[in-house]
């Protein structure tokens, strides 16, 4: 038996076996060039682990303003979020396609290792060229907007504690009301209806001012609206403000903020109208239940 022999005969079988596919990004649509820029390895089909590349400042210098860094960010943004998903609930790798046509999966190929990280890890090295040359930039944290649905749907099971059978009469779950006149139905996008009040809850929790400023304008006029409607002796607007500015540039937190107090302002000079603006779900169930009360 020669040395060659001597070692696959003693070597152990690998702890880990699976396969593994290249995560591809087309920067330009027009163009059919495309980059590896990660790997995803698998077992039995289920997704085990990722490693996608977070510094992709050689792809900047290559595109320049030919793809804004914003639109990059938020591409491998998407594509990791989806396959960070995957990995949670034990799926497969997810058909990045979907997502975007700038993604692709490559072809499934063998792989193995003491891991699944570590076989990530090492093919991450081999085949992805665009990594950093030095340590990898620490990845900025990314800002985890909620918006109204999700806002509304966290309150509304704390008021169902609160307000127990008067839940339904105070609050519509759908988010909005049907209006009839003469033959024509309207819908008014409110969420808090009663016979002597008309309010609305809306999230504040996104990453640009514009974003904000076109949740809080719908509902101001909505709640116009049900004010010369309905007459109800109060309109109330209850918005979610962050308290996690993480992942947003203090101009754009200050944006949004900008956005939030005018709002207030027109509200109070125009209607005189209740607004309360709060940072958590149980402050906000809070004010929305006192508001219903009187």
């Amino acid at each position: 038996m020669n040395s060659m022999e001597l070692v696959q005969a003693t070597r152990a079988p690998a702890a880990f076996t699976g396969s593994w596919r290249a995560i591809l990004f087309t920067p330009e649509l027009s163009s059919p060039q495309s980059y590896v820029v990660g790997v995803a390895v698998e077992e039995n089909t289920t997704l085990r682990a990722v490693q996608l590349l977070s510094d992709y400042s050689k792809l900047e210098c290559v595109y320049g303003n030919r793809l804004s860094k914003e639109q990059m960010a938020h591409l491998f943004s998407q594509a990791s979020g989806a396959l960070e998903q995957n990995l949670r609930n034990a799926q497969p790798a997810h058909n990045l396609a979907r997502l975007s046509p700038h993604w692709a999966l490559g072809d499934a190929l063998y792989t193995a290792g003491d891991s699944p990280a570590q076989a990530a890890r090492n093919l991450f090295e081999t085949v992805v060229a665009l990594r950093p040359a030095g340590p990898a930039k620490p990845k900025p944290p990314a800002f985890r907007y909620r918006d109204t649905d999700s806002v509304r749907h966290a309150v509304n099971q704390l008021l169902k504690q609160t307000l127990g059978t008067r839940f339904e009469q105070v609050i519509e779950e759908r988010g909005y009301i049907d209006h009839k006149e003469g033959e024509q139905n309207h819908r008014l996008e409110l969420n808090i209806k009663t016979p002597t009040v008309c309010g609305s809850l809306v999230s504040a929790w996104y990453s640009n001012a514009g974003s904000v400023e076109s949740q809080l304008l719908r509902a101001e006029a909505n709640l116009n609206a049900a004010a010369r409607i309905y007459k109800p002796k109060r309109i109330g607007l209850f918005v979610c403000r962050p308290f996690d500015h993480a992942g947003l540039t203090p101009e754009a937190a200050a944006e949004i903020d900008k956005v939030v107090e005018e709002t207030i302002w027109r509200l109070k000079k125009d209607r005189d109208a209740t607004v309360d603006v709060e940072e958590s779900d149980e402050a906000l169930a809070a004010s929305i239940a006192t508001f219903a009360k009187n």
